[in-house]
């Protein structure tokens, strides 16, 4: 009985299982910064794509054909699908479409869907008819 009772009261290695419970909690939540941050850099990375794809076909320096075939080697490692658009109005309109499993880990798990970003310019020259 003496041993047990010495057992029960012994205190060395507590902090020990406490630390085992806490420790998938922490690496959930570190997982999911690091996924959040990838989402964020793929979205802005979309994001100054469009831009630059749609700001270059509204100076003039390329096609919207040319400017969606300059984006193809970016867009076959990520899965997305590109459009660059001559709505004939005066615009230009770019967007990119990625799938979250192919951005993030964890959330694909919780986000069904695309990541989607776009950009539209106003084609230089266009003069716009006042009716």
């Amino acid at each position: 009985m003496k041993t047990l009772r010495q057992f029960r009261d012994e205190t060395d290695g507590s902090s020990t299982i406490e630390f085992l419970f806490w420790i998938p909690v922490m690496v959930g939540l570190i997982t999911l910064a690091v996924d959040a941050v990838m989402l964020m850099n793929q979205s802005q990375t979309m994001h100054n794509l469009a831009r630059d794809a749609s700001r270059s076909v509204a100076v003039g320096a390329l096609t919207p054909i040319e400017a969606e075939q300059s984006l193809i080697a970016w867009s076959a490692n990520t899965g997305s699908t590109i459009e660059v658009i001559d709505g004939g109005d005066g615009f230009v309109t770019t967007t990119i479409r990625t799938p979250f499993t192919s951005v993030g880990n964890i959330t694909a798990y919780f986000l069904d869907g695309t990541l989607q970003a776009s950009a539209a310019m106003w084609i230089e020259g266009t003069v716009f008819n006042e009716s």
